[in-house]
C-alpha cells in the first residue's frame, strides 16, 4: 500500500518530464492548507514543538489524496474509482459483519499471524470487528469514506446495498472515534439537502432508539460524553 501510495506520487513529479504535467489545483488544497496551519500551530503552543517530528512526518499519508485525484483525468474516471472504492467496502463490511456474528478470522488464520477477533464489551452480543488488515486500522476507519460515497450516490447499488452493510459493520466494529467521524459527516451530508432538518430528527431517533435498544451499544457510547 506504502509502495503504491509513493509510485503515484513519484510518477506525479515525474509527469513534466513526460511531456505533460498532470499536477494542479484540487478542491481540498485549502482544507489542507488550514488543517497543517493548525497541526503547526499546536505543535508550536506544545512547548516542545521538535517532539512533534515524528507526527509530521506520518503527514506523507497526504500523498495519496493529491497522486489519486492527479490520476484521474475526469469526472468519469472518477465515478469508476468511487465505484471500485465501494464496492471493495462492501466486500470487507460484509466480512466484518459475518465475523461479528460467528467469530471467525480465516484471513488471519490462513496466514499464521495472531488473530484478532474479541467478544465485545459485556452487554454487547457478536464479536468486534478488527484488523481485517496488518496495520491498527479497524474495520471501522477504512469504511468511513466509503460510506460518505454511499451516501452522497443519488442512487443505484452503491446507496441502496452500500448504505446499510456499510453502517451496520460500523456499528459492530469498537472504534468509538470512526463513530464520531461517521456521524459529522452523516450530519454534514444530511444538512446540506433538500429537508435537512426532518432528516437530521430522524436520525437522532435513530440514535437514540438503538441506544435505549442496545445495552452494549449504550455502554459504549457514554464514555463519549463522559470521559475526559
Amino acid at each position: 500500500m506504502e509502495f503504491g501510495i509513493a509510485a503515484l506520487g513519484i510518477l506525479a513529479l515525474l509527469s513534466p518530464l513526460m511531456g505533460e504535467s498532470i499536477m494542479g489545483r484540487t478542491p481540498l488544497d485549502g482544507v489542507l492548507l488550514f488543517a497543517a496551519g493548525i497541526f503547526a500551530l499546536s505543535s508550536v503552543a506544545s512547548g516542545h514543538p521538535l517532539a512533534a517530528s515524528v507526527g509530521w512526518l506520518r503527514l506523507w499519508i497526504v500523498v495519496a489524496y493529491f497522486g489519486i485525484f492527479w490520476w484521474l483525468p475526469d469526472a468519469a474516471a472518477a465515478a469508476r474509482f468511487t465505484r471500485s472504492l465501494v464496492l471493495a467496502a462492501i466486500v470487507a463490511a460484509g466480512y466484518g459483519i459475518v465475523q461479528h456474528y460467528t467469530g471467525i478470522d480465516w484471513y488471519r488464520a490462513l496466514l499464521g499471524r495472531q488473530l484478532y477477533v474479541r467478544p465485545r464489551i459485556t452487554g454487547a452480543s457478536g464479536f468486534a470487528s478488527l484488523r481485517f488488515f496488518r496495520s491498527y486500522l479497524t474495520y471501522a476507519h477504512v469504511l468511513v469514506v466509503p460510506l460518505g460515497f454511499a451516501l452522497a450516490a443519488t442512487g443505484g447499488w452503491p446507496r441502496t446495498l452500500g448504505v446499510p452493510l456499510l453502517f451496520a459493520a460500523l456499528l459492530f466494529s469498537t472504534a468509538r472515534g470512526a463513530w464520531i467521524a461517521a456521524g459529522a459527516m452523516v450530519v454534514t451530508l444530511v444538512a446540506v439537502r433538500h429537508g435537512g432538518a426532518s432528516r437530521l430528527a430522524l436520525l437522532g431517533a435513530t440514535v437514540v432508539f438503538a441506544c435505549a435498544l442496545s445495552t452494549g451499544w449504550r455502554e459504549q457510547i457514554v464514555p463519549l460524553l463522559t470521559e475526559v
